[in-house]
């Protein structure tokens, strides 16, 4: 986790961070590119900073000398109700190992966070370290901390997780990840070795934890989830396995008096599994397209597919589409998971970022469809705006398919777009953010040939296409 000055203030007033990249590791642009949203949510420490930005930016960096007295900015100040609790985990109740933990937080920190007189985060006070959690896990030993931080007249507090093996001495463990500052009711984790997840919730007492290992996509377009309750240990926190594919877990969180709710906000670690299988597919799927459109798969599609928990022994993927979307190598793949729905993928490569001119390979569109109809219907999607990749830049790319003579976009209000389509079976059309449409395709005795609801632009941060309207064309139909 890096915390230097320059990442911080970027993340606090734009909300998002940039990552930079080789480009020569077009895998490594999309896994980037794909998880900076969630990585984003653990990182950003709050919009407070905006007020005196440059002099506490210079102050912090060590350019304005800023004596230890000076009173700190506080830029985000942890409001959760977990503060009051006390801590949970088999080690709640060693004075003396957690006070030697606390004391060992700027050594366990030091190697990314060097120190405020060379423009870095600090810990201010070890006495002030709030442990949440410590204990031995799923063959771990593991701490949640609150830290306090500080660099020149900015202080801040993040959330800390720290590893090590079990029965681990707090100088043996490492730090293993933060979600900045404690504003949420619980935090949790989900952590997939081999396969398994291992969750871990820390929340008031009463609460209920509920984890799900993957979802299947169902034929008529939606999906469905088992879940498995978690248990609740004496010392207090919640925890449990279940086995997982990709990155289709889930948890989903019931305070006490309260309905489950989705958990959209726990760290997440370990391996993803079925790359290379789906690397395979993938490179059967496209091997008579150009080196561009190949380059472009081979970057985006595997990660998105195993991170979707589909099962690379049972899915079918298939080229709809390749072409360019406003000069950039474009493609729509389809993939169908045996007796499943169809999940539409359509990448876009070198898409802007919006920060520091910094491009990255990305999906611009993520989609379940109902089997029946799914390769003879258009698709369309809303491209998104070259300054900002979490807006719409208010054009449409559709998708025809190679039976169709004539397409339209039909509004809400009955009004229609014709859409010219090229000889590769694709066109665009301006359609504004607000309205709602759906595209039709035509025979050529004027029959349709199929229809598709043109959803919202994908800005959530749920790898699952069906979950959300923007993601399924069930959902985008209502």
């Amino acid at each position: 986790m890096s915390a230097d000055i320059e990442t911080v203030l970027r993340n606090t007033l734009t909300a998002r961070a940039d990552l930079r990249i080789d480009a020569a590791d077009p895998w490594q642009h999309f896994v980037a590119g794909e998880r900076r949203h969630r990585r984003n949510r653990r990182l950003r420490i709050g919009a407070g900073a905006v007020v005196g930005v440059t002099a506490l930016g210079l102050a912090g960096a060590g350019f304005i000398p800023v004596p230890s007295w000076t009173p700190a900015i506080t830029l985000e100040q942890a409001t959760s109700p977990l503060r009051e609790e006390p801590t949970k985990g088999s080690l709640a109740d060693d004075v003396g190992w957690l006070a030697e933990f606390r004391e060992t937080v700027p050594a366990l920190l030091a190697e990314t966070w060097a120190g405020d007189s060379d423009g870095h985060w600090r810990v201010e006070d070890t006495g002030e370290v709030r442990v949440l959690f410590a204990g031995d896990v799923f063959d771990d030993r593991l701490v949640v901390a609150v830290v306090p931080l500080r660099i020149g007249l900015l202080r801040a507090e993040t959330t800390v997780w720290f590893r090590g093996p079990a029965g681990a001495a707090p100088a043996e463990l490492h730090e293993d990840g933060s979600s900045g500052a404690l504003t949420t009711a619980s935090v949790s984790r989900l952590d997939v070795e081999d396969g398994v997840g291992h969750a871990l919730v820390l929340a008031p007492a009463g609460t209920r934890a509920e984890v799900s290992g993957g979802v299947t996509y169902r034929a008529d377009g939606t999906i469905e989830r088992s879940w498995t309750e978690l248990t609740t240990a004496p010392s207090g926190e919640i925890a449990g396995t279940v086995p997982v594919r990709g990155q289709a877990h889930a948890l989903r969180i019931a305070l006490p008096g309260g309905d489950f709710e989705p958990d959209n906000w726990h760290m997440q670690g370990g391996e993803v599994l079925g790359l290379e299988e789906f690397e395979a597919l993938v490179d059967q799927a496209t091997s008579e397209l150009d080196a561009a459109h190949r380059h472009l798969a081979g970057a985006v599609l595997p990660f998105a597919l195993a991170e979707a928990g589909l099962d690379w022994n049972a899915t079918t993927v298939t080229t709809l589409w390749a072409g360019e979307v406003q000069g950039q190598s474009a493609l729509l793949v389809a993939a169908q998971p045996r007796d499943g729905g169809v999940l539409l993928f359509a990448p876009r490569e070198a898409v802007p970022t919006g920060g520091g001119g910094e491009q990255v390979s990305q999906l611009e569109l993520r989609l379940l469809a109902p089997a029946d109809g799914a390769y003879s219907r258009p698709y369309a999607w809303r491209v998104r705006a070259e300054e900002d990749d979490t807006a719409e830049s208010g054009t449409v790319v559709v998708v025809a398919p190679s039976t169709a003579d004539r397409v339209e976009i039909q509004r809400a209000d009955a009004t229609t777009i014709p859409v010219s389509i090229d000889s590769t079976g694709t066109g665009t059309a301006e359609l504004p953010e607000a309205d709602r449409a759906t595209v039709i395709a035509y025979a050529e005795d004027g029959r349709v040939l199929g229809e598709t609801p043109i959803p919202p632009l994908d800005t959530g941060y749920s790898p699952i296409p069906g979950e959300t309207e923007a993601t399924s064309v069930v959902l985008a139909a209502h």
